[in-house]
């Protein structure tokens, strides 16, 4: 699968598997991982028996149904509206960009291997209650002032807020609808620009792979064929065995290896 993620292809093997796993189908496995933690819907992209193992196991982002209830409950509608159009793929690199700098477990997907958009928007929500990535409208709590042990992205949300009481400390600036509204045009093209950018890698990730796969199956072309002419040569000659091709072809006559040949290249 183009851009799937290799570390959640190997997590586990089934003989690693705990008792209480391990003779549970896929559907079953999500039911006893659901019961618990917030999942995106089970026939939903990307949702693999190796992910809710790792969700059941702790090792990606989770959240319980009931914490997240109890967030949910007290937000207000203007910090659930998302800003604009969002591009899932940017959302969930910065995602686990913020989960990394927190210390956490990151979602489990990737910007190649993309969740379910209503869970993504969900745990979006509940990662990022202050909103220092602008995926929405509002945040739903302050971001902390800066002390030392503050993270970088903390820092440049701090920066950015700095340079716009700066540029607005003029009461003209502030009251010049024509330059704010040129900043919210520079803030688009901004976004845009990430999104384009991001896409971009998508692009190039899934022409690697698909690079890859060409090699693989020219490879597999090339054995296909060599099995198939020495099918067919050895109908055409039984003089031409097996064993002799597996000794290394030594007992082959010069004949016997342009039947091959020929063979092959038709």
């Amino acid at each position: 699968m183009i851009g799937f993620s290799q570390d959640l292809q190997m997590y586990k093997s089934m003989s690693d598997e705990d008792l209480e796993t391990k003779n549970l189908d896929k559907n079953e496995l999500y039911e006893l991982v659901a019961s618990q933690y917030m999942l995106p819907p089970v026939n939903s992209k990307g949702l693999t028996r190796e992910y809710l193992l790792q969700v059941k196991e702790g090792d990606v982002f989770r959240v319980t149904h009931r914490d997240h209830k109890d967030f949910e409950f007290t937000l207000e509608k203007d910090q659930q509206r998302k800003v604009g159009v969002i591009n899932n793929a940017l959302l969930v690199r910065k995602l686990n960009l913020l989960l990394r700098h927190h210390g956490e477990n990151q979602l489990g997907f990737t910007e190649y291997n993309l969740p379910e958009q209503n869970w993504l928007y969900k745990v979006a929500r509940f990662i990022d209650r202050t909103n220092i990535l602008e995926f929405f409208e509002k945040a739903a709590f302050p971001e902390p002032p800066l002390i030392a042990q503050s993270n970088d992205l903390s820092k440049v949300y701090h920066g950015r807020v700095y340079a716009s009481e700066w540029l607005f400390r003029i009461e003209k600036a502030r009251k010049n609808k024509k330059l704010w509204d040129s900043f919210a045009l520079l803030a688009e093209r901004n976004r845009t620009f990430n999104s384009m950018k991001v896409n971009a890698d998508i692009l190039a990730h899934e022409l690697a792979d698909t690079r890859q796969k060409i090699q693989l199956y020219e490879s597999d072309l090339h054995d296909m064929i060599g099995k198939i002419s020495f099918t067919y040569t050895a109908i055409e000659n039984p003089d031409i065995t097996p064993e002799l091709v597996i000794a290394g072809g030594e007992g082959l006559t010069r004949e016997m290896r342009q039947q091959l040949n020929t063979n092959s290249q038709l």
